[in-house]
């Protein structure tokens, strides 16, 4: 849905989408969405000052962004071409309030669309992302990421982490169990 709605929205393979956002479910929806259309990801630290966030923005060349009410004033002043910038309702799971100074488009309306994106060709070689680096030493470097560069790291951290097409995660398990042993039920 929500690569539908970034297709609807003008955004094509190639364009890059700024996601400033905490770690979240909407986080890993646009991450992906931006993947189906083709966009390149900008993922950038929610910690970064305005000074940053433009240098990231312009540096980049967004033209769409998606973010939290908590950043929604600072995406929204320092990317001030973007075609569309689409606020959350929550900062990571907290329910929050949008700024009304902030033109948006609510996230929850991507969620929402119905519009199909179109079928892409494979390219391993497409660009997937773009993460800046600390900037510890000069200005923060773009770190461009292909899909290849992606499914190579995420095939060596299952490895370094000996993780197995048997492996499962109990991890959600609590929230809709009150007791060790309705684990050994599932």
């Amino acid at each position: 849905a929500v690569a539908g709605a970034l297709h609807k929205r003008g955004v094509v393979a190639g364009d890059r989408v700024l996601l400033h956002l905490d770690n979240s479910p909407e986080f890993v929806i646009s991450w992906f969405a931006c993947a189906i259309v083709g966009a390149v990801a900008v993922s950038t630290n929610t910690r970064s000052v305005a000074r940053d966030m433009t240098y990231f923005a312009d540096h980049a060349g967004v033209v769409a962004a998606i973010t939290q009410p908590g950043f929604a004033e600072l995406v929204y002043k320092c990317a001030p071409g973007l075609r569309f910038l689409a606020i959350t309702d929550n900062n990571a799971g907290e329910a929050a309030d949008i700024p009304d100074t902030v033109a948006h488009t609510p996230f929850a309306e991507l969620l929402a669309e119905e519009s199909e994106c179109p079928p892409r060709p494979v390219d391993p070689f497409a660009n997937l992302g773009i993460q800046f680096t600390s900037g510890t030493t000069s200005r923060p470097k773009a770190v461009l990421w292909t899909h290849a560069n992606a499914i190579w790291g995420a095939q060596l951290n299952a490895l370094h982490m000996r993780l197995t097409d048997d492996d499962i995660t109990l991890a959600f398990l609590p929230l809709f169990h009150t007791n060790a042993q309705s684990y050994s039920l599932l």
